[in-house]
């Protein structure tokens, strides 16, 4: 009797182990197919992302704004237009487009390069507008504390457009968010066109202020011409040229961004323009600078120039830019 009941104890071990086998392998298997259920998820959700989210948000958020009959005024007649004009192109690129240089690659954006490298060129040509604006010839009796928010202003529009919460140098460091600064310059310039308006700032309409402003913008002309004429020296005999649309649409923001600009100095000097029959020359001026932001192929080619099938669109926006800075400097000498 006892052998028999030590014979069925152990037939109940040998059913139990062989029942946990089988459930142990079941959960093995379970587990497995969990897993590769999982994996093959997280495989199609990151195809989605990448094949979807990255080129239909860079799409809709791509937006080369190249027009060029945007125009505004000031409320008042006291006030400037040129500094209206700074103020509302920052605040069409940083608020009411996308500030894009300096979004980190979650963003849909950080593969595009066209938007961003024109958005910094036309804040270039911002900063150097303002920043002569700022430090032209004024009269000696005159407080130097009077232009403090423009002086400001061009300040802030220094500062690097590809930051964007973190420092470069220092990756754990937060610092000011190129937008953010770009937002404060802008608040700046409204306060100095309120302060003009009521009467507790200058803005001087002198020849000589207008020559000042010319010599700087000529001086960023001739310097992106030359880059312009580097590019296309070192590398329209490659095959390719992978750089060739950032440094393209990098100076044809410029030159948006200075047409924007010169048509808005035009209002402000607008006697002295007349007075000194500027009016034609001026017109010729705006007119190469526009024929160079008006330049948009498809893609942006470097080839040859002695190419009989393949163009070259940095030679074509180099001849613009070339013109403009020829009329620039002549219009400074005749203002001088």
């Amino acid at each position: 009797m006892l052998k028999n009941k030590f014979a069925d104890f152990g037939k109940n071990i040998v059913s139990r182990l062989k029942r946990f086998r089988t459930t142990g392998d079941g959960l093995l298997r379970g587990s497995s197919l969990f897993l590769k259920s999982w994996g093959r998820l997280l495989a199609i959700v990151g195809g989605l992302v990448f094949c979807l989210y990255y080129p239909i948000g860079a799409y809709l958020i791509h937006h080369i704004d190249k027009n060029v009959d945007y125009d505004v005024r000031p409320d008042k007649s006291t006030q400037s237009a040129t500094v209206e004009m700074a103020a509302s192109i920052i605040n069409r690129e940083v608020n009411e487009n996308m500030w894009t240089p300096n979004l980190p690659f979650f963003f849909p954006s950080y593969f595009m390069d066209d938007m961003p490298n024109f958005q910094l060129g036309v804040i270039s040509a911002v900063q150097t507008s303002v920043s002569a604006l700022s430090q032209k010839i004024s009269p000696d009796n005159v407080p130097a504390d009077k232009d403090y928010p423009l002086k400001a202003a061009a300040e802030l529009l220094s500062y690097p457009g590809t930051i964007w919460l973190l420092d470069p140098q220092n990756k754990i460091k937060p610092v000011p968010s190129s937008a953010r600064q770009y937002r404060k310059a802008r608040r700046e310039l409204l306060l100095f066109n309120q302060k003009l308006a009521q009467g507790e700032a200058l803005f001087y309409r002198s020849p000589q202020d207008l020559a000042f402003i010319l010599k700087k913008m000529s001086a960023v002309l001739k310097k992106s011409e030359q880059d312009l004429a580097v590019q296309v020296r070192e590398y329209s005999s490659a095959f390719w040229d992978m750089k060739a649309d950032d440094v393209f649409f990098f100076v044809q923001g410029q030159a948006y961004g200075f047409l924007l600009m010169m048509k808005a100095f035009a209002v402000d000097y607008r006697e002295q323009i007349v007075d000194l029959g500027l009016y034609e020359e001026w017109t010729h001026l705006l007119k190469a600078l526009e024929n160079g932001v008006l330049i948009s192929p498809l893609w942006v080619r470097n080839a040859d120039e002695n190419s009989s099938f393949a163009p070259n669109h940095l030679d074509y926006l180099r001849l613009y830019l070339l013109k403009a800075q020829i009329l620039a400097d002549k219009l400074q000498r005749r203002l001088s």
